[in-house]
């Protein structure tokens, strides 16, 4: 039988925007944001009506940059980051106080000593499992007959004669 490949086509998007609020998330350092429920705009346009605005954008930003450097702004792997100062910009810019800014903080770098002590006792157990199962696989000798097997094996050192 044909195979035949399927095919999705958009012709219109939908781009919600989201304001900025304190998350409870586990950053490596500083407060954590996330995005509110509520959207703050929403627009909807064609893919076509993107395109175009992502070229637009592409180069206006990168007028004053050489080429070299304009293929790497916007082809690049890595995931977006944002500094803690600039999470912490954006909170107060919520309107948070610096005071909860600092507890949301705390509660963080507390959920990440967790995470940190949960993954040191797993691998901890995972050791201990491992070494029951290999002192399952040591024979040790029960029977007269065996032990006198191990010291015939350790007797064959030569004797040196006088």
């Amino acid at each position: 039988p044909l195979m035949t490949r399927s095919r999705v086509r958009f012709s219109t998007v939908e781009i919600r925007e989201y304001p900025m609020t304190m998350g409870d998330g586990v950053v490596s350092s500083g407060a954590p944001v996330s995005l509110d429920w509520e959207p703050i705009r929403v627009i909807r346009t064609t893919v076509a009506a993107i395109e175009i605005q992502k070229i637009e954008t592409y180069l206006t930003e990168t007028d004053n940059v050489q080429s070299s450097d304009k293929y790497l702004m916007h082809h690049s792997k890595r995931p977006a980051y944002l500094s803690s100062w600039a999470r912490y910009q954006i909170l107060r810019q919520a309107g948070f106080s610096h005071a909860q800014i600092m507890q949301a903080k705390l509660n963080s770098e507390f959920h990440h000593q967790q995470r940190l002590e949960t993954r040191l006792l797993d691998r901890i157990e995972a050791t201990e499992r491992r070494v029951m199962e290999l002192r399952q696989q040591i024979v040790v000798p029960h029977s007269a007959s065996s032990q006198q097997k191990v010291a015939r094996r350790v007797s064959w050192a030569p004797t040196v004669s006088v």
